[in-house]
């Protein structure tokens, strides 16, 4: 049994005995309640990491890893998931669409790769009135966090990084796939679906065991496949706002999974087969301003080999 198999059964086990009840017998969570009706100012008092240090979270959490992260600058990234005790996902045949209970946390903590200093971590809760809530929590360098709500860059460990405001999550996370990143080819591989299932924390449960027979790879088998590795890029880094609920200015191609090939993009004119310096998706990924992925401050290298591969490679996206 792997290490990683043994912390996930053992947060699941966390998950059941580290709920309190309340006066009409409800199962709850103190986690559960630090965000229930609003962001506080600070992440101190959340319990969100015990004892505020961002190196040791709550054991209620749930660890998981993409099988291909969004580019962030090069920060380090850490992601947990909070179900509230007794509460299931649940999900379609083709595990396509999730919907998750009242009460569901996604967190997302950020620390820069060379200080290992923390550099933001970004919230967001399923409300029953609001749908989904965002906030986002800088660190200073004295371990103190803030809520920040208003886009900005910090510097940490000599790195600039910049900071969204919670409009701008909300924006991206409102256009179809609301918790982006959670689908079955990201996570099948991580094993944070089988994880869930094996606990009886999503629905249904065969759904996710036939899946992982066919979807569960490993990133190593993915990768041979460098062109339609490149178009999953595309999709995790462009495609929420690359389709067309995005926004008027990135409307005109689509760049969703099943939504795009190669040949698409040579035919659109993005793209020039062989040819790294007439092609405009190239120049976007290689730009000092307006650089894709959206928002970047530094070009990312994987993706620079990526969209090589696509460039230059022989489309197998629909075999």
């Amino acid at each position: 049994m792997s290490c990683r198999l043994i912390l996930s059964l053992t947060l699941l086990l966390t998950l059941q005995l580290g709920a309190c009840k309340d006066k009409d017998g409800e199962q709850r969570s103190l986690l559960q309640d630090a965000f229930a009706k609003d962001f506080p100012p600070s992440l101190a008092a959340s319990t969100l990491f015990i004892g505020n240090d961002p190196a040791r979270p709550n054991p209620e959490l749930l660890t998981y890893d993409p099988r291909l992260p969004l580019w962030s600058d090069g920060a380090s990234k850490s992601r947990f998931l909070y179900l509230p005790p007794g509460t299931q996902i649940e999900s379609d045949e083709d595990l396509s669409q999730f919907k998750f209970p009242i009460g569901t946390l996604f967190i997302k903590h950020f620390t820069d790769p060379q200080s290992t200093l923390p550099v933001e971590t970004r919230i967001m809760i399923r409300r029953l009135d609001a749908g989904w809530s965002f906030a986002t929590y800088t660190w200073a360098a004295d371990g103190t966090s803030t809520r920040s709500t208003r886009p900005h860059e910090e510097v940490v460990g000599g790195l600039r990084y910049r900071i969204p405001s919670e409009k701008e999550c909300e924006q991206c996370h409102s256009r179809g796939e609301e918790v982006l990143g959670f689908t079955a080819w990201q996570l099948l591989s991580g094993g944070l679906l089988n994880t869930l299932a094996r606990g009886n924390r999503i629905l249904p449960e065969a759904a996710v065991r036939a899946a992982s027979q066919e979807v569960g790879v490993s990133k190593a088998e993915v990768k041979e496949d460098r062109v339609a590795f490149a178009l999953r890029y595309l999709d995790v880094n462009c495609g929420s706002c690359h389709q067309p609920q995005g926004p008027s200015k990135a409307r005109d191609f689509d760049l969703r999974w099943g939504q795009q090939t190669r040949a698409g993009l040579i035919a659109s004119g993005k793209m020039v087969e062989g040819s790294l310096e007439n092609s405009a998706i190239w120049k976007r990924f290689i730009a000092e301003s307006e650089r894709m992925p959206q928002l970047s401050l530094r070009q990312d290298p994987q993706g620079l080999e990526l969209i090589k591969d696509l460039i230059q490679g022989e489309d197998t996206s629909q075999d």
